[in-house]
C-alpha cells in the first residue's frame, strides 16, 4: 500500500503565489487611500490650528499678521536675496508661535522689536539661527515631508494668501516699511467666506534638500519677499494660475523653471488643502476655476466667489 506525499507540487505553490500577488495588488491601493486619508486630516487639522492661531493674532493686535518685509528700493536691498542684509521683519509663522503653543520659541527674542533688523541686534544672529533650525510640526503637510529640517531649515509648507500678481490685496501681505497698512478684517469687504486666507505652497520634489528652488528655500521665519511663507495668483497666457499638483523636475532648480511663479498647490492627490478667512478648511480642487480662484484669492474686488 503506497502512502500519500504531503506537500505542494510546484505548480501549487505557483498559483499560491499568484493568488497572493493578486491579492497585495487589490489591498495596496487601499492601503495608500487610507494612508492618504490620514494625512489628508491631520492636513487639515493643521490648517485648522493656523486658523484659529490667525484670528487670536488678529483679536491681540486688530490686524492679521504680516508676510514678513521685503525691499522697498535698490539701496535697501544692496546684495539681492540675501536675507542677513535686507531690512528684517518676521513672517507671519514667528508671529504666531504663541498661538499653537510655541511661545518658548517666540519669547527667543526676548524684549527685541519683531520689526526690527535682528541681525543688527548684539547675539541676534545666534538667535536667528535658534529660529530657522526649529521644525514646528504644525507648519508640515507629511503627505509631501516627514517634520525634519530641510537644507538645513525649518520650513513651513503652508503659505499665507498675498492675493494676485501685486501681491497686496490678498490677507497676509508683505510689509515694506512701518508704514504699510496691515489687513484687518474690516478690510476683507468680500467677506471672509469668500476669502482665501492661507492654503498649500507647489514645490519641487526634486530639490525638497537642496534649496535650489527659490521659493523653497528659506526658513519659515523669514521675509517672504520671495514667497516662501507667501503664495498667489497671476497670469499667464491670459489665465489666472491655479493650484496644481507639486512637480518633480531635477533640471529645474530655478523658479519651476520658469512660470507660474509663487502658484499655490501640494502633494494631495485631488487638490490643495486651503483655509478660508472665516477659518474652515476644505479641499480646493486642481480643476478649480481659473477666474473663480483668483477672485477667491482678493480679498476687496467684490467678484462672485463659488466654492463648490
Amino acid at each position: 500500500m503506497k502512502r500519500s506525499k504531503n506537500g505542494f507540487t510546484l505548480i501549487e505553490l505557483l498559483v499560491v503565489i499568484a493568488i497572493i500577488a493578486i491579492l497585495i495588488g487589490l489591498l495596496l491601493p487601499a492601503v495608500q487611500k487610507v494612508r492618504e486619508s490620514a494625512s489628508r486630516l491631520r492636513c487639515f487639522n493643521n490648517l485648522k490650528q493656523l486658523g484659529i492661531a490667525m484670528h487670536a493674532y488678529h483679536d491681540a493686535f486688530r490686524f492679521f499678521p504680516s508676510g514678513g518685509g521685503t525691499a522697498a528700493s535698490s539701496t535697501m536691498y544692496p546684495n539681492g536675496e540675501n536675507p542677513a542684509v535686507r531690512k528684517f521683519y518676521f513672517s507671519w509663522p514667528f508671529h504666531i508661535y504663541p498661538y499653537i503653543e510655541q511661545g518658548a520659541l517666540h519669547a527667543t527674542l526676548g524684549a527685541i522689536n519683531p520689526l526690527t533688523d535682528i541681525t543688527g541686534v548684539t547675539g541676534g544672529t545666534a538667535l536667528l539661527a535658534k529660529l530657522d533650525t526649529s521644525p514646528v510640526a504644525s507648519f508640515y503637510c507629511q503627505s509631501r515631508r516627514s517634520v525634519r529640517l530641510y537644507h538645513g531649515h525649518a520650513i513651513t509648507d503652508y503659505a499665507g494668501n498675498a492675493g494676485d500678481a501685486g501681491m497686496l490685496n490678498g490677507v497676509i501681505i508683505q510689509i515694506n516699511n512701518t508704514t504699510t497698512s496691515f489687513v484687518r478684517i474690516a478690510n476683507i469687504t468680500d467677506g471672509l467666506t469668500n476669502t482665501l486666507l492661507m492654503g498649500e505652497r507647489r514645490i519641487n520634489l526634486a530639490t525638497m534638500d537642496t534649496g535650489t528652488d527659490f521659493y523653497d528655500n528659506e526658513p519659515a521665519v523669514r521675509p517672504a519677499g520671495d514667497c516662501d511663507t507667501l503664495r498667489r495668483t497671476e497670469q499667464v497666457g491670459g489665465v489666472w494660475t491655479a493650484p496644481a499638483f507639486d512637480i518633480t523636475a531635477p533640471s529645474n532648480t530655478n523658479f519651476f523653471g520658469g512660470q507660474p511663479l509663487c502658484q499655490f498647490g501640494s502633494s494631495h492627490p485631488e487638490g490643495m488643502s486651503a483655509l478660508l478667512a472665516d477659518g474652515s478648511v476644505r479641499m480646493m480642487t486642481f480643476t478649480i476655476n481659473p477666474t473663480n480662484f483668483r477672485n477667491l484669492c482678493v480679498r476687496n474686488d467684490g467678484q462672485v466667489v463659488t466654492l463648490d
